[in-house]
């Protein structure tokens, strides 16, 4: 029975030896992992430009107002909003009855105008030949004598200017009425029609309006704050959700000196590239790269934490411990943030698990996965 005993009190030692053993190396392995698991990458040098995304529309790179020769009723409408025509298409026809009737109030106008201007300038030079005459023997002077032919000049130059006015309405007539057709300048897509069959086609406001298609640009108005960074040859990024691309190449035609007087902001007009199927009038988000740096401090953006007023960034050591450091900022352009001080080009940046880390804090770094406190 002794002997049982004894066999058993030494089993048991060795049980809880072995069980002693088993927790040290546990104890060992956990602490071989421990610390926080994050992601860094190198600290580098690069180029920044700050962003600004505003909205815009498609325009024409052209369009032109087409206004009836003369003012009459409208016959008949050949084209409609949306409508692609050529240079010469016809876009609506007037009434030649109409015009016939215009042209005799035209043509008494004009002899009208002309008997009187002709007593005006008779009676003008009637004035100058007697005030010769007074000069003559002293009874008048050179004064009135220049007075006299300043007035007759005068009469005669307004007389030519109403006449040649009249005259060209009657030209103008004379000419529609040889075709009553009102025909388009260039090619392009109709983008206004403000006249309708039945109607009458004034000289008021234009009959239709007509918008190159060929080039198409982006018209977005800027702030006091972006205009100075804009000039005419650089590049912008353009989104047009109508025909869903984000990525589109555009690149600035003209940056207005002045501001709008009713918004107070300046207009800005990029040329977007050939064969882009856009429609005028579709709305794009413009973003524009202002104040370019080269050869600066880049961190991505999601690395900068900050407590406060105070902006801080965790740099790894020996690749076992966490350095909170703090840092200034520049410029920001979404994915990158421009650092002015606090950490150089090649330092170890955390840049995944960075809100779970604390100054001195043990770390192992990993790669390629989300990283976490454990």
């Amino acid at each position: 029975m002794k002997t049982k005993r004894i066999l058993s009190v030494l089993l048991a030692a060795a049980l809880l030896l072995s069980a002693g053993c088993g927790k040290q190396d546990e104890s060992a392995e956990e602490e071989h992992v421990s610390g926080t698991a994050v992601e860094v990458q190198q600290v580098i040098s690069g180029d920044i430009s700050s962003q600004s995304r505003l909205s815009g529309k498609v325009i024409a790179a052209r369009e032109i107002s087409i206004f009836p020769p003369v003012p009459a009723k409208v016959l008949s409408v050949g084209v409609q909003v949306g409508d692609t025509v050529t240079n010469g298409q016809t876009l609506f026809t007037l009434d030649k009855k109409d015009i016939q009737k215009n042209y005799q109030p035209l043509l008494d106008s004009y002899n009208r105008s002309k008997t009187l201007f002709d007593e005006q300038i008779r009676q003008a030079e009637k004035n100058v030949a007697d005030t010769e005459a007074l000069l003559a023997i002293g009874a008048a002077s050179q004064a009135e004598l220049d007075q006299a032919k300043l007035t007759l000049l005068s009469t005669k130059t307004n007389a030519d200017s109403t006449l040649s006015q009249i005259d060209e309405s009657m030209k103008d007539v004379r000419t529609t009425l040889e075709d009553t057709n009102v025909k388009s300048t260039m090619t392009g897509v109709v983008t206004a029609v403000s006249v309708v069959a039945g109607g009458t086609a004034s000289q008021s406001a234009p009959a239709v309006v007509i918008s190159e298609s060929a080039k198409p640009q982006v018209l977005v108005s800027v702030s006091e704050s972006v205009q100075p960074y804009l000039k005419a040859g650089a590049t912008a990024i353009c989104s047009i959700e109508a025909i869903g691309r984000s990525d589109i190449a555009a690149t600035i035609s003209t940056v207005a000196p002045a501001s709008n007087q009713q918004t107070q902001l300046y207009e800005v007009r990029l040329d977007l590239p050939e064969g882009l199927d856009v429609q005028i009038g579709m709305f794009v988000d413009v973003t524009f790269f202002t104040n370019n740096k080269t050869g600066v401090v880049l961190v991505p953006t999601e690395a900068v934490l900050t407590d406060g007023e105070i902006e801080y960034c965790f740099v790894v050591e020996n690749d076992t411990t966490a350095k909170r450091v703090v840092v200034t900022t520049g410029l920001t352009s979404g994915e990158q943030t421009e650092i002015t001080g606090g950490l150089t080009a090649g330092e170890s940046l955390v840049v995944v698990g960075q809100n779970y880390l604390s100054d001195g804090a043990a770390v192992r770094i990993v790669q390629n996965e989300s990283a976490g406190k454990e």
